[in-house]
């Protein structure tokens, strides 16, 4: 990997680096984009070559969950942690903040609080709000 090739992304549609979006999230234009976790390193050429033959093959669909995915995760989590889960109580979730919001739907009722220890990526306050939940410490 190439972590000293700089890789301009203003004009590619970037919600990082858009100047506009900049402005009307924060203010001002002329900030450092450090409210995403967004990479400006390219991809892994792994990670590239499976997107080519993804893409390649032209249909797309909606997906069924990856078996072989959840495998391999169970294999990680297994390795890594000694954590020993069955595949029958493992679910695929596309996003972060889909998986957090499921969570937070799941193990709390609306008016529960929720701790949100700042600073945080943005997108995990607006999942809090938008279950009904409240945040301590805020109005």
């Amino acid at each position: 990997m190439d972590f000293d090739r700089l890789i301009q992304r203003e004009q590619w549609n970037s919600a990082k680096w858009d100047k506009e979006i900049l402005k009307h999230r924060f203010g001002h234009s002329d900030l450092l984009p450090f409210w995403v976790a967004d990479m400006d390193f390219p991809s892994p050429p792994a990670v590239s070559r499976i997107l080519r033959e993804r893409a390649d093959h032209q249909v797309y669909g909606y997906p069924a969950s990856n078996r072989s995915f959840l495998k391999a995760w169970q294999s990680w989590t297994q390795n890594r942690h000694n954590w020993d889960v069955p595949l029958t109580d493992a679910v695929f979730i596309p996003g972060i903040v889909t998986a957090m919001s499921l969570g937070v739907s799941l193990y709390s009722e609306p008016g529960d609080a929720v701790l949100l220890q700042e600073p945080v990526y943005q997108p995990f306050r607006r999942m809090i709000e938008k279950n009904k939940r409240i945040i301590p410490g805020l109005p």
